[in-house]
């Protein structure tokens, strides 16, 4: 945001630094996944059963898959605020950032409801079949702790692609490495209470949950740009002529509303010699002929 707010910056310049926005958010919702993955298996390995190491390895999978999803909706967030922020329209970002936002929220919400129900088809999907049928009850049990936080993830993309673009790098830093260590602390909690593999699970989403919680805190920062819109329809300005006559309206179809508004009104009909006429000269002509 700061290069975009200079000048004279060098277009080449903005693109080396969109890169390395993207690489960093596409390289911590990667490492934040096999990271989740590779803490899960360490301590199931650990503490459990050869036979629940095996369920872990064969969910492993999922964790990918989710990256994926989360990726597809960072690089989407970012393109399109960046398009915005390239205008100079902070409104349309926000807007922008606040659709994708919800639009994510609910997809990825659908999408848990979805693989909870079916946790053991999705267990058998990633391999739990043939000679590892013995492994498709702990490795559904296991799965159903995993995407309880799939919410969570696509979340984390969403906000790790507008957090950036506001000059909140670190704390996207900060929120991976936190999401990191309270696994390791809640997977020794699941173990120590005996919460079996759904609990290791249930443990990887809970991390997960407390780093978006982690991210709001930017909302609450004195000088940020971004801004929660509410997810209200878009309304046309044919609902108040007056105001969008008075007003320049900058997109597009605001625009066009406008000029339909201003064909319609009673002083569009007249001819185009009464339209330019002043009001004074109006006036005086009158008063002349009385």
């Amino acid at each position: 945001m700061k290069l975009l707010q200079k000048k004279h910056a060098n277009r080449w310049v903005i693109l080396d630094q969109t890169f390395y926005d993207l690489f960093i958010a596409f390289s911590l919702i990667e490492l934040t996944n096999v990271g989740a993955g590779l803490i899960d298996g360490l301590i199931v390995g650990r503490f459990f059963s050869a036979d629940d190491l095996a369920a872990a390895g064969i969910s492993h999978p999922i964790f990918s898959i989710a990256g994926i999803f989360g990726g597809m909706f960072a690089m989407g967030t970012r393109t399109l605020c960046s398009r915005a922020l390239g205008r100079g329209d902070v409104k349309d970002f926000n807007r922008l950032f606040s659709a994708v936002m919800y639009l994510g929220t609910a997809v990825s919400t659908l999408l848990m409801v979805v693989l909870l129900i079916g946790a053991e088809s999705l267990a058998i999907f990633l391999g739990a079949s043939g000679k590892g049928e013995g492994l498709v009850a702990p490795a559904a049990i296991y799965l159903r702790g995993v995407v309880t936080g799939l919410p969570a993830l696509i979340m984390t993309g969403v906000l790790t692609s507008g957090i950036q673009m506001d000059s909140g790098r670190k704390r996207v830093m900060a929120g991976s490495m936190l999401c990191s260590a309270l696994n390791v602390f809640f997977d020794l909690v699941a173990v120590y209470f005996k919460l079996g593999m759904f609990g290791v699970g249930l443990a990887t989403s809970v991390a997960q949950y407390l780093e978006v919680a982690y991210l709001f805190l930017h909302f609450r920062t004195s000088d940020r740009m971004l801004r929660f819109v509410p997810p209200a329809p878009e309304r046309c300005c044919t609902c108040s002529p007056a105001r969008a006559t008075a007003s320049t309206p900058k997109s597009a179809t605001a625009r066009r509303c406008a000029l339909r508004n201003w064909r319609r009104t009673p002083s569009s009909t007249a001819s185009p010699s009464a339209r330019r006429t002043p009001a004074s000269t109006c006036a005086w002509s009158t008063t002349r002929r009385s």
